[in-house]
């Protein structure tokens, strides 16, 4: 085995991720690490993972709390490529989230002291937003945010061939749900639904908080921009995800 393949395989590939330990994300934030971390060990168990080597590298991961928070997504995703020197980037939970550090990975020579160009691996960001910004070093899988629920009213079609009225209810802010509620609203003009919004601004846990809210007519944080009821209704209700 030549010298320099011995070295490769003995370096661990480093994984960076900035992902959200504490504020508004730090349920999904905790979820998406342990799962990192189960793979990492499940790997380095196996003996390694295969990188342009025939013989397996161990991998190690270097994480930071971002705080559900942009300008700390920017901060850590900075650290990791200038100070840890990773050799991948795990993205951060959602998609405002997500982006931050897509913008990070991206820097150009002419806007930070030397090229980032780092790849970004981005496994929480669905908005589709992200991949419209002309960036080359982002990959993912997730399926676009605007593709999420385009199967549901097709479905209901076939269920009740007289449903012809959509109540989309999304969150006022966010590019999650807007991308979402877009997708809809595309399919529903395909099917020549009559389609209405609900807009809501104070925080909501529970559908049944909202669906409260609209059947008696208490308008409370929502802002209903169309008016009227809505018989033979058809929900369609994201996440709140940003």
């Amino acid at each position: 085995m030549p010298t320099s393949e011995k070295v490769r395989s003995s370096i661990p590939l480093k994984l960076g991720m900035a992902i959200s330990l504490s504020g508004q994300f730090q349920v999904q934030g905790r979820q998406a690490l342990s799962g990192v971390q189960a793979w990492a060990d499940d790997v380095n168990r196996a003996g390694g993972i295969r990188v342009s080597c025939k013989s397996p590298t161990p991998v190690s991961l270097v994480y930071y709390d971002d705080a559900s928070n942009r300008n700390q997504v920017r901060r850590a995703t900075e650290r990791l490529i200038t100070t840890d020197h990773v050799d991948i980037l795990l993205g951060p939970y959602s998609s405002v989230l997500a982006q931050a550090a897509a913008e990070v990975a991206e820097a150009q020579a002419a806007e930070v002291a030397e090229a980032h160009e780092k790849l970004l691996w981005n496994q929480g960001g669905a908005a589709d937003g992200i991949y419209q910004r002309g960036y080359r070093w982002i990959v993912g899988i997730l399926t676009p945010a605007s593709e999420y629920l385009t199967g549901l009213l097709p479905l209901v079609r076939q269920a009740d061939s007289k449903a012809t009225k959509v109540v989309i209810i999304r969150a006022a802010s966010g590019q999650f749900p807007r991308a979402v509620c877009s997708g809809v609203q595309r399919v529903a003009s395909e099917l020549d639904c009559d389609v209405s919004f609900w807009r809501y601004r104070q925080p909501v846990t529970t559908f049944t908080e909202l669906h409260g809210t609209i059947a008696f007519g208490t308008a409370g944080g929502l802002q209903n921009h169309e008016g009227g009821d809505y018989p033979g209704r058809i929900w369609a209700v994201p996440p709140r995800r940003v």
